[in-house]
């Protein structure tokens, strides 16, 4: 009886234990998801301009002539 009371009193602790450490944990990657889909956002819409995103994006730097302007000159 001693051991099986233990053994329930070891599973409480533990079990206090962990929702202790998990809840502040969960706080901390919901912020951080939060945060870091505020920062997507952030820089997706920076990206909207052309200015900017020429300075930033290598990728459009190195871009040809876009096609449409291909197009019309041949």
């Amino acid at each position: 009886m001693t051991t099986e009371s233990n053994k329930q009193s070891e599973e409480e602790k533990y079990c206090v234990r962990y929702i202790s450490f998990a809840k502040p944990v969960e706080r901390l990657l919901v912020r951080l998801i939060v945060l870091f889909t505020v920062l997507l956002l952030l820089a997706q819409s920076i990206l909207t301009h052309e200015g900017i995103r020429y300075r930033i994006s290598k990728v459009d730097r190195a871009e040809g002539v876009p096609a449409a302007e291909s197009a019309s000159n041949p």
